[in-house]
């Protein structure tokens, strides 16, 4: 471990184990952060530091709790090269980290959440929120929001101080000037987690709603059956996603103003159900 400025560092490998911390916590309300301690091998007070930013994370350090992280293979790479690129006691060590972080975000085409920050904010209702404040008649007001998206407040604010702690946006102290911190966030490819699952699910299940609460004039669905060559299926996912973001970022690029939220959920599954 090295030491660091008291002043707290809000950086990736801190968020990530942050997340992991409460994600362990919610399956075990009884999971203490001394017991996350002794699962990482490290003391109690340690990790307080490290997760507080009064501490930094060697790399040596942080390969050796690599095996005590339920993180995937993208993810312990995002891991490892965000504590490398915040070493201080070499340079060498530093510029390479910073090195191997771009390529990461490059490779996965995303814009820094991972997994375990997802677990924060894993509803429809935080990514509803998180482009409602790029609206152009948007009011920072939590009746207001919860009135648009016909939900009780009392879940509208519980999800504003998720995206707050995520990161993901920011206010002023009295919260009347709101700020999305990143735009078109696009998740880690091959994430399989039940959160994420859910996740899909919900906007599928608001998609479904729409086709009876909402005006045909004010939506857009269509289906398209086929028969394929299952063997090509790597390729035709990754035209499908290609496809997805470029209709999303085109969409978002054409709006001369922003007076709506909307989900552009696309789905591509087998019909067959083989007993």
């Amino acid at each position: 471990m090295s030491e660091e400025s008291s002043e707290q560092i809000i950086s990736i490998y801190r968020s990530m184990l942050s997340a992991e911390f409460q994600k362990r916590r919610e399956q075990n309300p009884a999971y203490s952060l001394r017991a996350f301690a002794r699962d990482l091998q490290m003391s109690p007070a340690g990790l307080s530091r490290v997760l507080s930013g009064l501490r930094s994370l060697s790399p040596k350090a942080a390969s050796k709790l690599m095996s005590a992280l339920r993180f995937s293979e993208d993810e312990r790479e995002y891991f490892l090269a965000s504590v490398e690129s915040e070493f201080k006691r070499s340079a060498r060590v530093r510029l390479s980290g910073e090195e191997k972080l771009k390529k990461v975000r490059e490779s996965l085409e995303f814009s820094a959440i991972s997994e375990l920050a997802f677990h924060t904010v894993r509803t429809w209702v935080h990514w509803a929120i998180f482009n409602m404040v790029d609206l152009d008649h948007f009011k920072p007001d939590p009746t207001w929001i919860a009135r648009r998206l016909g939900l009780d407040e009392a879940a509208v604010l519980k999800a504003i101080d998720d995206l707050l702690n995520a990161g993901l946006i920011e206010t002023n102290e009295a919260r009347t000037t709101w700020v999305q911190k990143k735009e078109r966030l696009k998740f880690i490819p091959k994430m399989s987690s039940g959160e994420v699952q859910e996740f899909h699910r919900q906007n599928l299940n608001l998609a479904s709603s729409s086709l009876s609460e909402v005006d045909p004039e004010f939506r857009q669905v269509a289906t398209f059956h086929m028969a394929l060559d299952q063997s090509q299926l790597p390729a035709f996912k990754k035209l499908i996603e290609e496809t997805h973001i470029k209709l999303g970022n085109q969409i978002m690029t054409d709006s001369k103003s922003k007076t709506s939220v909307y989900g552009l959920t696309v789905a591509f599954f087998p019909m067959e159900r083989p007993k």
